[in-house]
């Protein structure tokens, strides 16, 4: 029985998001299991029986007793269908997520074995201490407090957890802890004590892999977001997205200087 599933997660359906599905399932099917996480609030006629899939309303995951207010959407809580995933099939080790505009230049089968013999309870990108980017958006996103020094952050498209990491947070959700995904997830772990990575530079960097804007495709790299965007618009987010991080880097050496 094979110990990990990979959840390719996407809420709408086109040819683009199918074929790579249907890539990602072929480079991975020898070694992983691979499923399609679909939210099917809007439609679930358009899916094709011969994906194998978990199906999911935002309305179903609102019943599982998380915190979930009414302006927040499925993309503040994306773990909830991952946990949902789990609850249903718990007997996996390990459990990617991998969102729908998220592309590998090379052969997804290549980067996810590179991972086999790693244990940790959560992989993900751009994983951050408080002190790393105080100025970070969503510091404040979470309902509890927490000791700066316990707080980290992360980037959500491409991640995995073990499946004691889901049980964890399943148990502090139904506890009523609740916020963004991007904080309250490595934060919460990282106060168990449990272990948390960085999958690597190795496999992306600031220009293949980042919030919005132009994406600059990399062999052996991840890219994101890999969306149908005018070019324009993908410009003026990249460059406003380049000037901030200089800045806040700038600002973090500055204050380092003068202590």
């Amino acid at each position: 029985m094979k110990n990990t599933v990979i959840l390719f997660c996407c809420h709408f359906l086109s040819p683009e998001i199918e074929r790579e599905f249907s890539r990602l399932k072929k480079c991975c099917d020898k070694d992983f299991d691979v499923v399609l996480s679909y939210d099917c609030s809007g439609d679930i006629d358009r899916l094709s029986r011969d994906f194998s899939s978990h199906l999911f309303t935002v309305d179903q995951i609102k019943k599982m007793g998380y915190g979930f207010s009414d302006h927040e959407g499925i993309w503040y809580h994306p773990e909830y269908a991952i946990i949902d995933y789990y609850l249903r099939n718990p007997h996996y080790d390990f459990y990617w997520r991998i969102e729908y505009d998220v592309q590998f230049g090379g052969d997804w089968g290549d980067f996810f074995r590179h991972f086999l013999d790693n244990k940790t309870d959560l992989l993900g990108t751009y994983i951050k201490a408080h002190k790393d980017d105080p100025h970070w958006l969503w510091w404040n996103a979470i309902n509890f407090k927490v000791d700066q020094d316990c707080l980290r952050g992360m980037f959500f498209p491409v991640v995995r957890f073990s499946r004691r990491s889901l049980a964890y947070l399943d148990e502090k959700y139904r506890d009523g802890a609740s916020g963004f995904c991007e904080i309250i997830v490595p934060t919460l772990l990282n106060m168990e004590r449990m272990n948390i990575e960085d999958i690597g530079k190795r496999f992306y960097d600031l220009f293949t892999f980042h919030f919005n804007g132009i994406v600059i495709k990399k062999k052996g790299k991840l890219h994101h977001p890999v969306k149908k965007i005018i070019f324009r618009t993908r410009l003026k987010r990249t460059l406003i997205y380049l000037i901030r991080t200089r800045l806040k880097r700038t600002f973090i050496l500055l204050k380092r200087l003068k202590r």
